[in-house]
C-alpha cells in the first residue's frame, strides 16, 4: 500500500471525527488524489480496494443496475466507443480484494471504515463466494451503525441510511436483541436531527416502526403513542406549508387507515385539503389550482377505494367543487407567457 494512503487511513482511525456531507465519497477522492499525484507509483490491490470501497454508493436503486445488491456504482457513463461503463464495478471485485475488506473490517478502529468494509462483504458475498457472509460481520455493521448514529459521525441523511440498513440486517439474521437496540437508536436519531422545515429529517421513525416494519419490530404502546403525538404536533406546526403538510399527512393517514380510525383519517386529510386550498401560490395560477384539486381528489379516492365511506363523500364533494371553480384561464395563460419571456431574456443575458 502507498505509504501516504496508509498514513491517511491511520489518521482516520486515530482521529475519529464526524464526516461532512458525502464524507465517505470524499475518503475515496482523497485516496485517489494521493495515488494520482505519485506518477511513479503503481497502485497495489490494497490501494485499489480502499479506493473502490468508498466509491460504491449505498442504498442503490434496484432498477439502475443488474447487480441485485445494496451497493451500486458511483456512475454509469458511455465511453468513447459508446459502451456503457460503470465505476466501480462489481466485476472488478476479486476474491483477494474481498478477503482484504473482511480483514480490514475487524482491524480498523473507525466505525465508519469498519461498517463500509463489513457491509461490502455482506452485500457482495452471494455474488463473490456464493454464500452468506460471516454472521459476525452482520453484528459488526449493526453495532457500529448504532455507534455512528448515536454520535452523528456522518451527515444526518447518511445516518438515516445507515440505521435503516442496520435494521434490515438485524431482521435478516433474526437477532431480536439487536433489532430492539436499532429501534431505540432510530427513535433517538430522529429526536436529534429533526428539523421541522426539512421533511427528510422527520417522520422516518414513524414510517419504519409503525408502518413499514410494524409486524417485525416490537414497539410498546407508550412508544407508539409518543411517535403519533410527535407527528401530530409537527402537523400543527406545518399546516400552512402544503409540501410539509403532505409529508406528515401521508404518514398519519396510512396509520389511521390501518387502524380503521375513519374520524382521525378524515381529520388529517381535511387539514391537507385546507393547506392546499389556502396556499397563496397555488391559488395564484389556474394550472396549479386545478392540479391541487386533482391531487386532493386522488388522495381521497385512495381511501375511498379502501372502503372508507366518508372518503367517498369527500370525492363527491370535490367533484362538485372542481366543476364550480371560477378560474381566469386567460389571465393565467398571459401570466405564464410573460414569465416565460422574462426567463428567456434572463438566460440570454448570462
Amino acid at each position: 500500500m502507498h505509504k501516504e494512503v496508509k498514513k491517511y487511513l491511520e489518521l482516520l482511525d486515530t482521529k475519529i471525527q464526524p464526516l461532512s456531507y458525502r464524507g465517505e465519497y470524499k475518503i475515496a477522492q482523497q485516496i485517489e488524489k494521493i495515488l494520482q499525484e505519485d506518477k511513479n507509483y503503481i497502485p497495489t490491490m490494497e490501494d485499489i480496494a480502499e479506493q473502490m470501497a468508498f466509491y460504491f454508493l449505498p442504498d442503490y436503486p434496484d432498477d439502475r443496475n443488474g447487480w441485485g445488491t445494496y451497493y451500486g456504482p458511483m456512475f454509469i457513463l458511455p465511453n468513447a466507443q459508446g459502451q456503457m461503463v460503470e465505476y466501480p464495478s462489481i466485476k472488478k471485485v476479486t476474491k483477494e480484494m474481498f478477503n482484504y475488506w473482511e480483514k480490514r473490517a475487524f482491524e480498523a478502529k473507525n466505525p465508519i471504515l469498519r461498517v463500509r468494509y463489513a457491509d461490502l462483504v455482506i452485500d457482495f458475498s452471494p455474488r463473490i463466494i456464493n454464500k452468506k457472509a460471516n454472521y459476525k460481520l452482520y453484528q459488526l455493521v449493526i453495532d457500529e451503525s448504532i455507534t455512528i448514529c448515536e454520535n452523528l459521525l456522518v451527515y444526518p441523511l447518511d445516518c438515516k441510511t445507515k440505521i435503516k440498513r442496520a435494521l434490515n440486517l438485524a431482521l435478516e439474521i433474526n437477532d431480536s436483541k439487536r433489532t430492539q437496540k436499532v429501534k431505540n437508536a432510530i427513535i433517538k436519531l430522529e429526536n436529534k436531527i429533526a428539523e421541522v422545515d426539512k421533511a427528510g429529517l422527520w417522520g422516518f421513525a414513524f414510517r419504519w416502526l409503525l408502518l413499514d416494519f410494524k409486524k417485525k419490530v416490537k414497539i410498546s404502546k407508550d412508544e407508539e403513542e409518543l411517535l403519533v403525538s410527535k407527528l401530530e404536533d409537527i402537523l400543527k406546526e406545518v399546516k400552512n406549508n402544503p409540501f410539509l403538510t403532505e409529508h406528515a399527512v401521508s404518514l398519519l393517514a396510512e396509520y389511521y387507515a390501518d387502524k380503521r380510525d375513519e374520524d382521525n383519517l378524515m381529520r388529517v386529510l381535511k387539514i391537507l385539503e385546507d393547506s392546499f386550498k389556502k396556499d397563496e401560490r397555488i391559488n395564484s395560477e389556474a394550472f396549479l389550482k386545478i392540479n391541487a384539486f386533482q391531487q386532493i381528489y386522488e388522495i381521497y379516492s385512495k381511501y375511498r377505494n379502501k372502503g372508507f365511506k366518508k372518503a367517498k363523500l369527500a370525492t363527491e364533494r370535490l367533484s362538485k367543487e372542481i366543476g364550480q371553480l371560477n378560474i381566469d384561464w386567460e389571465k393565467s395563460l398571459k401570466k405564464n407567457h410573460s414569465q416565460s419571456l422574462l426567463k428567456r431574456k434572463r438566460s440570454k443575458s448570462f
